[in-house]
């Protein structure tokens, strides 16, 4: 059985781009993603490469949807753990991933795309699957 990192809030991690070219060191690799995430208007916070890399989101780090400064996360590994589930934070964030699926999906390339499916459009599935082939961050 293959292990898959997930983020708190469904998105595949072992899937993500950023998350594989910092596994593996490669700055041209996040060099390229800069420039794609740019092009798409996505993480407009980003002005190097170094800020391209990414490990994982903890409740430490900055989170698109302020996911990880929800108190409730410190006592799950993800959303769909907590009473609450589906919350306003995460059906914003679910709904902002939507909009992004279609903003991308004619920017990218099909490959790209895919790999982007799987990273974080599938958010929602990921959440409510209960796969426990997963590894919480």
């Amino acid at each position: 059985m293959i292990t898959q990192t997930m983020a708190p809030c469904g998105n595949n991690c072992s899937e993500c781009p950023r998350y594989i070219a910092t596994k593996s060191n490669d700055m041209a690799s996040l060099k390229e993603l800069a420039q794609i995430w740019h092009y798409c208007g996505l993480h407009a916070d980003v002005k190097r490469v170094e800020d391209m890399k990414c490990t994982g989101c903890n409740r430490t780090k900055k989170c698109q949807g302020n996911i990880n400064s929800c108190e409730k996360l410190k006592h799950f590994a993800n959303c769909s753990m907590c009473g609450l589930y589906p919350c306003e934070k995460l059906k914003a964030l679910l709904e902002n991933t939507e909009k992004c699926r279609k903003h991308t999906s004619d920017l990218l390339s099909p490959d790209l795309q895919k790999q982007f499916e799987k990273a974080f459009y599938k958010k929602h599935e990921n959440l409510t699957k209960g796969n426990n082939s997963w590894l919480m961050l």
